[in-house]
């Protein structure tokens, strides 16, 4: 069969999933033709997940604005937090936090939600040297500002930062105020930052992906060979590439649809496996009954071969023998006239009669 190399992207998206019977093709291309495929079909996953993203992450960006906004006065200045309010002000969240995790880390591939709550408390004393037990025994993530340091607490796990601490380590600026961290909010999706999301996410869905069609090509391998096929695990990696394709389209209608809704399919990771194995299995099954069906035909154009062979040796047969009864009836002929030569020369020539002189 020809080498088809020159397959472009949208031919074999199409191919990949509607046209499983001509499968058998991909095995046909090399290597490279379908590792170029599967590096495109990602990075457009990847490109329309950071659009989604960015447009879900500057939803919350506008509703985290207005939280701020209806918070008294505040500011960080010479190392030192203040707001303008006397007594601690303790806010319970369970949206924001989430819906950043979700979008940003949340892989639907292996399932994973979170669903963690927030404690946020803002105040002007300084932090205490242990963490009380209402915030200590608090299920969830504990973050409390206070005027000499910054304390994250959760799983008995706590960290602590100064003031000077961030400054030196994240370049803040000396003081910082309500309208500041509302400006820097403002401005969190730059082109860089947007570039480093894409980035961070080509990364990890590249080696995910990468892996699972690893995973599906080995197991198409072991199947090819019970059923007795003889292909090597490259091309059958190249139909690994293509098998991913509606699993992987799917998998983006429900990262919308979930980063959007909160919609969740429970075991969806199943889903995506079980697709991919089916696109596998057919593709193999057909190319099985399409070699079994090669060399049925290639029996019959053998068996129809002998026959023929033996018809035009038996018409040659009967040629030589027409022909040798032919040379038989010639030499019979020959010989009768040669016999009636030899009869015709034996016999006395006549006598000359004198009996009337």
């Amino acid at each position: 069969m020809k080498n088809k190399s020159n397959f472009s992207f949208p031919k074999r998206f199409i191919l990949s999933i509607k046209d499983i019977d001509k499968y058998n093709v991909l095995t046909e291309q090399k290597f490279i033709n379908g590792l170029y495929y599967f590096t495109i079909l990602i990075a457009i996953y990847t490109l329309i997940v950071t659009i989604v993203s960015v447009i879900c992450l500057n939803y919350l960006k506008s509703d985290f604005i207005k939280e701020v906004e209806k918070l008294p006065d505040f500011k960080i200045e010479n190392n030192k937090f203040s707001i303008n309010w006397d007594e601690d002000i303790i806010n319970e969240d369970s949206y924001f936090l989430n819906n950043i995790l979700n979008t940003v880390f949340g892989n639907e591939i292996s399932n994973t939600a979170y669903d963690t709550k927030t404690k946020v408390l803002l105040s002007n004393k300084e932090a205490p040297d242990t963490i009380p037990d209402e915030h200590k025994n608090y299920n969830g993530v504990f973050i409390g500002v206070y005027s000499n340091r910054i304390i994250f607490y959760s799983l008995d796990n706590s960290i602590s930062y100064s003031y000077e601490d961030l400054t030196n380590n994240f370049g803040l600026k000396d003081v910082i105020d309500k309208q500041e961290l509302i400006n820097a909010v403002n401005n969190t999706f730059s082109a860089r930052m947007v570039t480093s999301i894409f980035i961070g996410f080509l990364f990890s869905n590249y080696l995910l992906n990468l892996f699972n069609v690893l995973t599906f090509a080995l197991l198409g391998f072991i199947l090819a060979k019970i059923m007795g096929i003889k292909l090597s695990y490259g091309k059958v990696l190249n139909i690994a590439f293509s098998a991913i394709t509606l699993p992987i389209v799917l998998q983006l209608i429900y990262k919308i649809v979930r980063v959007f809704t909160g919609f969740q399919i429970i075991h969806f990771d199943i889903l995506f496996t079980i697709i991919s194995y089916l696109y596998i299995s057919a593709s193999l099954y057909l190319i099985y009954k399409n070699d079994k069906m090669q060399k049925n035909m290639q029996k019959i154009k053998t068996i129809k071969e002998e026959i023929k062979e033996q018809i035009e040796l038996e018409e040659v047969e009967a040629e030589a023998e027409k022909e040798k009864e032919a040379v038989k009836k010639k030499d019979r002929e020959t010989e009768k006239k040669r016999k009636k030569k030899t009869n015709d020369d034996q016999k006395p020539e006549p006598q000359a009669n004198f009996k009337g002189m």
